[in-house]
């Protein structure tokens, strides 16, 4: 064998190395080689695990609230849509029968039918409240009391059920269509039930799981977070790192420039990606805050409420707004004419190209204002193709993540610049 140090050779056995005096014995056993270094794991959820330790898990077997506060806000929104235009059909049908009741039942009789039916769209007008406040106000402690609401609306339509049930019996003698009538009672109470699983994956439904309170304490607790204002939430994606004004990077590809000379010691200059703000302060090109508090369920209403309109608005003030966001990127996400056009012409599959794009480019453009959106134009697809299997909710859950992500650009576009709306 040779010497490891000089390189001289050694007779086997030998110890000691006869030109340099290295010692010849083997490492020992317990002498293992350094561990190498640990992988290179891809983030997961935007978080890189600890030095050497293993990557987070994807899924964990439980459900995503973020997914499940989505969900609930999307069931919650389609059924309160429902009971306004039920309450508005009962209001109307009992404004063109007011005279007839009369007519045929006389003063008393009629009297009482009208209370019943006014009862009727009452019910319907608290359970939509309940819904729009579970959206809008929704907090861990309100939860529960908005859940009992919901409870106690379907208990008053049974209460409501059974009084026209009683006075059909009474005056006209058919019971036929009250009885069928009662059944719509199985509806709150199912919507009621649909409420608390979501609740509950959520870990905030009531009597359940630990310190579970009783119904004085639920109700007290979420009136008071209901009365309470909710807390103002920054646009997600980033978040401040330090005083008021600087605390956000510039879009990565954007030098901060003063191309007035002089120093501000300002991160950036208030110019909007692709424009140049000549001429010092108030001279030149002045960006239009944008709008950055866009919301599913306002779109779902007013599309309700004007037929569809309100729809093709809202899709022209997006697609302009994304186009100011995205300047310079060598894309321009078509406008309302296209749309309508190109949509008709091939029967709906431009409509969902437009989507597939708008996803994508959003997601493209998010580092450039340090964001980073898991959504892209594939995930967009698949809920509008995919998702509209579950109970057509998929294609309000795509709208959703386009909503969030435009509102998430704008923001950050806004901060940018300096501009407040």
């Amino acid at each position: 064998m040779f010497c490891r140090n000089c390189g001289k050779e050694v007779p086997d056995g030998q110890k000691f190395c006869d030109g340099c005096g290295a010692p010849m014995e083997a490492p020992a056993a317990s002498q293992t080689p350094p561990p190498p270094p640990p992988p290179n794991y891809p983030p997961v959820n935007n978080q890189y695990p600890p030095a050497g330790g293993p990557p987070p898990q994807a899924g964990s077997g439980k459900p995503d609230k973020n997914t499940m506060d989505l969900v609930l806000k999307v069931v919650a929104g389609i059924c309160a849509a429902f009971y306004a235009i039920m309450g508005l059909r009962q209001l109307f049908s009992i404004l063109g029968n007011l005279s007839s009741v009369f007519y045929f039942y006389g003063f008393f009789k009629g009297i009482i039918l009208l209370f019943v039916d006014i009862l009727s769209v009452l019910v319907f007008v608290w359970m939509c409240a309940m819904l729009i406040l579970l959206i809008v106000k929704r907090t861990p402690k309100s939860g529960g009391a908005l859940f009992l609401g919901l409870c106690a609306g379907a208990v008053a339509r049974l209460v409501v059920s059974v009084l026209t049930l009683l006075l059909l019996a009474l005056f006209v003698g058919n019971m036929v269509y009250s009885v069928l009538g009662i059944f719509s009672f199985l509806g709150y109470v199912i919507v009621a039930g649909v409420v608390f699983l979501l609740l509950y994956l959520m870990d905030e439904a009531p009597f359940v799981g630990q310190g579970s309170k009783d119904v004085k304490t639920i109700l007290q607790e979420g009136l008071a977070d209901l009365k309470a204002p909710k807390p103002q939430q920054s646009a997600g994606g980033y978040q401040p790192s330090g005083n008021a004004g600087q605390g956000y990077a510039a879009p990565s590809g954007y030098a901060a420039q003063n191309p007035a000379g002089g120093g501000s010691g300002n991160a950036y200059q208030n110019a909007a990606p692709g424009y140049q703000n000549y001429g010092g302060n108030g001279g030149g090109y002045r960006p239009q805050p944008l709008k950055t508090d866009r919301s599913l369920v306002a779109y779902i209403l007013l599309t309700i409420i004007t037929c569809g309109i309100y729809s093709y608005y809202f899709l022209y003030c997006m697609a302009r707004d994304v186009n100011v966001v995205c300047e310079g990127d060598g894309k321009s996400t078509p406008g309302l004419l296209p749309f309508i056009l190109l949509s008709f012409v091939t029967c709906g599959f431009y409509a969902l190209y437009w989507y597939y794009s708008l996803g994508n480019r959003l997601a493209a453009n998010a580092p450039r204002y340090q964001l980073n959106f898991q959504e892209n134009g594939t995930t967009i697809l698949l809920w509008y193709l995919v998702g509209a299997l579950l109970c057509g909710i998929g294609p309000y859950v795509a709208m959703h993540f386009l909503i969030r992500n435009t509102n998430s650009l704008c923001a950050a576009y806004n901060q940018y610049n300096g501009l407040y709306n």
